[in-house]
């Protein structure tokens, strides 16, 4: 089953690599994209609907922004520093996200990956 998007808001943290295909996808859908941080030479505010400067590793500022700006779902192709801030303030809003902070930094520590994936010799 298909869910109607038209007219959801997507945030894009990071992503750039995969801006036409997220820019495709949203056309096609009818989603409004908007995109927030530092750099706006990024791929990711060529695209968007909507650009905010704001820095998307400040939880507080980001949390009001989601709030302000309705939005209904977030895209994370961003650095590790962006993952591993917002899957904590995407969490507290109760967005999902495909892991929760917790997750990340379980898996940042190089021992517990090596732990989770067995290696052949």
């Amino acid at each position: 089953m298909k869910k109607n998007l038209a007219n959801k808001r997507l945030l894009l943290l990071g992503g750039s690599l995969w801006k036409k295909a997220i820019q495709d996808f949203a056309q096609e859908q009818g989603i409004i994209l908007i995109a927030t941080g530092n750099n706006h030479n990024a791929g990711i505010f060529e695209i968007a609907d909507e650009c905010y400067d704001v820095d998307s590793t400040n939880t507080e500022a980001m949390k009001q922004l989601i709030r302000e700006k309705r939005i209904d779902g977030v895209y994370m192709g961003g650095s590790e520093s962006v993952i591993s801030t917002a899957c904590g303030y995407l969490q507290e809003l109760g967005l999902p996200c495909y892991c929760t902070r917790e997750q990340w930094e379980y898996l940042q520590n190089k021992e517990h990956f090596k732990r989770l994936i067995p290696i052949s010799s």
